[in-house]
């Protein structure tokens, strides 16, 4: 697809500014805008927390930013280099939302969902996209108990950050 000017996208966009609202024409116009806009898009990594963003081709060779290697769409990130085993998350570490949470939960079910954590890290300790996927999964399976919910959400949140991998 063409690339239009910075100063054709500003003259599109005031043009759709001054159409109705929800008219054919403007929702055309607003449509051919974001599709030129996507198509200049590219997925890199943040050098410095390792997150996946999406910029334009010509910014993504800043030297803040580092290429994706293709996965060859099998759907596995390899975040940031960083194995599951790197990574030691405990009730300690998490932020305030995840120790309170913890201190709400009782001793049986404390016991549950660390072994059912523990149980995810081992199955998935080669594999950083489907430990986050999994304890996304796991937060939710624990929705009847708030706490113990939200605490497996704290640790999902902490894997993601540390391994540098977002649940699909």
């Amino acid at each position: 697809m063409n690339k239009i000017s910075t100063q054709d996208r500003s003259r599109l966009i005031r043009l759709a500014s001054q159409m109705p609202k929800g008219s054919e024409m403007r929702r055309a116009i607003l449509a051919g805008i974001s599709l030129v806009a996507a198509d200049d898009k590219v997925k890199v990594r943040r050098k410095d927390t390792g997150k996946v963003v999406e910029v334009s081709k010509e910014n993504a060779k800043s030297p803040e930013y580092e290429a994706i290697k293709d996965d060859g769409g099998k759907g596995k990130s390899k975040g940031n280099g960083k194995s599951v085993s790197d990574v030691k998350v405990t009730p300690d570490s998490l932020p305030t939302y995840g120790k309170d949470a913890w201190k709400g939960i009782d001793d049986n079910t404390k016991k549950q969902v660390e072994k059912d954590i523990k149980a995810l890290l081992s199955k998935h300790k080669d594999d950083p996209q489907a430990l986050v996927d999994a304890l996304e999964k796991e937060s939710e399976d624990w929705k009847s108990d708030r706490d113990a919910s939200t605490f497996v959400f704290a640790v999902k949140r902490e894997y993601e950050k540390a391994l540098g991998v977002e649940a699909k």
